[in-house]
């Protein structure tokens, strides 16, 4: 059984022929859609994909958009440097004539883009023939040809990506990229493959050798750390508090309610320090020092009546609560600034907003889960519009 033709016709009967970015040639647009489903599922990819094409539709609109307004648009997707990258690549694009590079390796100079989706544009949008190599792809090589090398590796990955080529069609790559793709997504998946419908299972090794769930094989696994952060939601009754969050940590650049992070403690208690109050230069491990934020007795227009709430902890030690209301006082309200080589740097930004505005800036999903705005009207029993404190 020949793999190549096997598998084009399987996904000439079930592939996903419907797909929008299936459905046009254009370099741009491919790209959108292939950082988008990195790290993401096709159903969830394909609605950011939609409204983000809407809102960019060329790659000059999206040069022009702020930083704020792509990550808005990326907020709940994760992975926030692709949203960065992009917006960054755009402004590269534009700065070298506006044109799409029409080749693999001016498409590789691209930031952000790695050897994976630079072949996806140039199958796709181009017709010329290279092999992609993602998780579907890995998955289902391994499995048909019973190949125990690690995937994760540098002999792996340049075994596979032979392999890979030596199949690719070279009439059709784009159909042989979209086709195992699908395969692995639909039939050779990933916990439950539908082995006695497939029609390369006569000839698959793993399935001949009971190996399908040991395939592939990844020789590094990742180590999953837990950290535990508490947002301070500080108000005003209209106005909220938020801070922009600085570089070098998770969620760059984006917007939260005041949070106090403790450090673990070597010794199995809770250090109390927070991830962000202490100057750049003083984080453990920070090896780009940067000078100290200047300090102000307050951030502009502070209201006399401030009410401070947990989110989402019921109730948070009370010395957390006054240390963050000390970083009021403490952080200058600053905007993001550059340095002499472009690259933005983050500092810590402290100011209020009105609902308005800080519908507009991009959030983490995990504080929150829903618009800064429906917080700031949280009733209470007091009063139908401004909600108790928790620490009087």
């Amino acid at each position: 059984m020949s793999f190549t033709p096997t598998l084009l016709a399987w996904y000439a009967e079930h592939g996903r022929h419907d797909l929008p970015w299936r459905l046009t040639t254009d370099p741009y647009r491919i790209w959108i859609s292939e950082i988008i489903l990195q790290q993401t599922r096709v159903s969830q990819g394909q609605q950011y994909y939609e409204r983000f094409v809407e809102r960019f539709p060329t790659v000059a609109a999206l040069a022009r958009a702020s930083e704020d307004e792509v990550l808005r648009l990326w907020q709940g997707l994760g992975y926030y440097s692709r949203a960065r990258n992009l917006h960054a690549a755009a402004k590269q694009i534009m700065k070298g004539g506006g044109d799409f590079p029409t080749n693999y390796a001016d498409v590789r100079t691209l930031k952000g883009v790695g050897p994976y989706t630079a072949a996806a544009i140039c199958a796709f949008a181009y017709g010329l023939p290279y092999a992609v190599v993602d998780g579907n792809v890995y998955r289902v090589l391994a499995r048909y040809f019973g190949i125990t090398t690690p995937i994760d590796g540098t002999a792996g990955k340049k075994e596979f990506a032979q392999l890979a080529d030596s199949l690719l069609s070279r009439t059709a790559p784009a159909d042989y990229n979209s086709a195992i793709m699908d395969f692995g997504a639909l039939q050779c998946t990933p916990t439950s493959p539908d082995c006695t419908q497939c029609p390369l299972c006569e000839s698959c090794q793993a399935y001949r050798q009971g190996l399908v769930y040991d395939l592939p094989i990844k020789a590094k696994h990742t180590a999953i750390g837990e950290r535990h952060l508490l947002y301070l939601f500080l108000h005003d009754g209209e106005r909220m508090l938020l801070e922009r969050r600085p570089a070098g940590d998770i969620w760059q650049g984006l917007y939260q309610p005041l949070l106090v992070e403790p450090a673990a403690d070597p010794r199995g208690r809770d250090a109390g320090r927070h991830s962000q109050g202490a100057p750049p230069e003083q984080r453990d491990g920070d090896s780009d020092a940067r000078p100290p934020v200047s300090p102000r007795p307050h951030p502009p227009h502070p209201p006399p009546d401030v009410l401070c709430h947990p989110l989402p902890h019921p109730a948070p030690p009370r010395q957390y609560a006054a240390r963050a209301l000390r970083r009021v006082g403490q952080l200058r309200h600053a905007a993001c600034h550059s340095q002499g080589d472009g690259a933005v740097v983050y500092r810590a930004v402290i100011g209020w907003h009105t609902p308005w505005t800080a519908d507009s800036h991009p959030l983490p999903s995990p504080p929150c889960h829903r618009k800064p705005s429906a917080l700031l009207c949280t009733p209470s029993a007091d009063s139908p519009r401004r909600a108790k404190p928790v620490f009087p």
